[in-house]
């Protein structure tokens, strides 16, 4: 994660404050910055799952 962060030069300030959604130790979505490749939808695809999150203020809705 840090070499993603460093190459999207995101201040440290800011990494503490980034979504992560994961499946054990995989990282799935960088919320607001990138999908895995492992995890995109493709055309054998059979189930999607579908997460929204908003943010209200300093508080995120899933």
């Amino acid at each position: 994660m840090k070499d993603f962060f460093i190459d999207l030069k995101i201040p440290k300030k800011t990494r503490e404050n980034i979504l992560l959604l994961a499946e054990g130790k995989n990282i799935i979505w960088v919320v607001g910055y990138r999908t895995s490749d492992n995890y995109k939808i493709e055309d054998s695809t059979e189930t999607i799952l579908y997460v929204n999150i908003t943010r209200q203020g300093n508080n995120f809705e899933f």
